[in-house]
């Protein structure tokens, strides 16, 4: 949600070649969403969580930290539908975030993985089942195993 909707998006089309991919989509999710905004309850209320935005940052970054009591008041003043609609706005921007860090710890798992000699990741459940394999034990007792009914070696 940052700038202007169509401002915000990225010039190409994925992330696989960025040096941030996370930044890079959340910055593509947040003028998709600032987009959806717009449309759906209008560029006043766009700019509205903007500059809430601009102005919760600033205050986390510890600037205009006197200015915490007229960010306050503005929320205040806000009436119920507009109060609604900030609220879904930065709900939906923290889901969509949310989303994006799954997304991008998925992609680190696959890159360490693919960098991992015999192509399992340490301590994953994969590894697990080939050190398993590598002492013995066949998949039969393996699925034996995992249903609780004890274990044979092959």
């Amino acid at each position: 949600m940052s700038g202007s909707p169509t401002n915000a998006e990225p010039a190409g089309i994925g992330s696989a070649g960025a040096r941030d991919p996370l930044s890079v989509e959340v910055r593509l999710l947040g003028a998709l969403l600032g987009e959806v905004i717009t449309e759906q309850a209008g560029g006043a209320t766009f700019q509205l969580v903007e500059r809430l935005r601009r102005d919760a940052i600033a205050l986390r970054q510890g600037e205009h930290t006197d200015d915490r009591t007229l960010h306050a008041a503005d929320l205040d003043d806000l009436d119920l539908g507009t109060m609604e609609a900030v609220i879904s706005a930065f709900s939906l921007y923290f889901q969509l975030v949310n989303l994006a860090e799954a997304r991008g710890r998925v992609r680190a798992l696959r890159r360490r993985e693919r960098a991992m000699r015999d192509g399992f990741l340490d301590d994953s459940v994969a590894e697990a089942l080939d050190r398993l394999r590598r002492t013995g034990y066949d998949d039969p007792s393996l699925s034996a195993c995992w249903r609780g009914s004890g274990s044979t070696r092959s």
